[in-house]
């Protein structure tokens, strides 16, 4: 975690040595997470339980100017994070708390529709830490709360194995911006890494954002 959070300060500090726009941003986030297992003949099965979440980034960034190399290319290292919350589909006591910290490097590319207006596209990896991952079984009594970044065990033996806390995303999307200050931003990003710590097992994410930001 310290060598995460010493990236995201590298990154923020080489903003402020060139030409760079701080900015500020917030908004929703919706995260599917699907996977597959191994059946006993060895073949992945696609697992049709799939985990629905719903929650909100908040987090800044730099964009460095590259338009002496391109006109309207940039370069965005930034730092936010992420609340996700929601229920198991097939198990209805079951509920789902997730918190990571992410670290988006992000090369954009903007150009002027009118003198006030400006679109904008962006694409690059997100490098995710997870801080929290948690369920809540209320079925039982007192109800149980699950850490899946621990191994999982029952009478001294581990049924499921602690998930990664790391993983990378590939993320893009596109931004409209106003009077070089608010921008609206609809984005996509898909983990590249297997979240479960199994070889028997794989799980990703997709992820939808739509947020506003504010460059100072």
């Amino acid at each position: 975690m310290k060598k995460f959070f010493a990236i995201a300060a590298a990154l923020v500090l080489f903003g402020t040595q060139a030409f760079a726009q701080f900015s500020v941003g917030a908004g929703y986030i919706n995260s599917t997470q699907s996977g597959k297992y191994k059946d006993l003949q060895g073949n992945w099965q696609k697992n049709k339980n799939t985990i629905d979440l719903n929650g909100a980034y908040v987090g800044a960034n730099y964009t460095i100017d590259l338009s002496d190399a391109v006109n309207g290319l940039g370069i965005t290292p930034g730092i936010y994070f992420t609340l996700l919350a929601g229920k198991d589909k097939d198990i209805a006591s079951l509920s789902y708390t997730d918190i990571a910290a992410n670290l988006p490097i992000n090369i954009n590319y903007g150009f002027d529709l009118t003198g006030d207006f400006k679109l904008f596209a962006y694409a690059g990896p997100i490098f995710q830490l997870g801080l929290i991952r948690t369920g809540v079984d209320t079925s039982s009594n007192p109800k149980t709360t699950i850490n899946y970044f621990k191994d999982q065990t029952l009478a001294g033996v581990v049924v499921a194995k602690a998930q990664n806390r790391f993983n990378i995303y590939l993320g893009g999307g596109l931004g409209f911006e106003v009077n070089n200050q608010i921008q609206v931003i609809l984005g996509y990003n898909h983990s590249l890494m297997n979240i479960m710590n199994d070889d028997d097992l794989k799980a990703g994410r997709g992820q939808i954002t739509v947020g506003l930001g504010y460059k100072f």
